[in-house]
């Protein structure tokens, strides 16, 4: 993604430089949790009638091991983060045939490896992930979402050093799919 990071406050005085600080064999586990929306009104079932509203999709939450394979002298950080099994949260407004259906479409998730390296300031400079053999179309569209969307989730620090109190801005333009999204 392409990133914009602006020192607004420097913070009070003494101020450091923020860099990650993170060595190889370090692992942290994170639970990604999605809330996505439709918001396109779906065609009525006879003529005439009026447009029915799309159904609503279960929150989805996806446990990701994260570990740093390796830190350059220079302070590029390789890590991998490994999708576990994927569940959707019970939603009453959600029909349990559509439930099922999503639950069965992206179970091939599991097992999904994203390799990133970023720099110490958290700047993604590459990622490559590989899904299990046999995800279905659908498990291989969800897990591009998830290493679009975690190229965007990164929090860049900036360049500057900063104190108690500081306070940056990061402008964030990223692809996914045929929209742009601005962050």
């Amino acid at each position: 993604p392409k990133t914009n990071v602006k020192l607004l406050e420097a913070g009070a005085e003494p101020r450091s430089v923020l860099r990650y600080h993170v060595k190889a064999g370090d692992k942290q586990m994170a639970l990604l949790t999605m809330k996505l929306k439709l918001d396109v009104p779906m065609p009525a079932g006879a003529p005439g009638a009026a447009p029915q509203a799309a159904p609503n999709i279960p929150a989805i939450s996806v446990p990701v091991d994260i570990s740093v394979l390796s830190v350059t002298p220079s302070g590029d950080i390789t890590c991998q983060a490994v999708l576990g099994d994927l569940t959707l949260a019970q939603d009453t407004n959600t029909p349990p045939e559509m439930a099922q259906t999503l639950q069965t479409a992206l179970a091939g998730i599991k097992g999904t490896t994203i390799t990133t390296v970023m720099s110490d300031r958290g700047l993604n400079k590459k990622s490559d992930m590989k899904v299990v053999a046999g995800a279905s179309p659908q498990a291989r569209q969800f897990a591009d979402q998830i290493k679009e969307g975690g190229a965007a989730m990164s929090i860049e620090l900036p360049e500057e050093a900063g104190g108690v109190g500081a306070k940056w801005e990061a402008k964030q333009q990223t692809k996914v799919q045929n929209a742009t999204v601005e962050q």
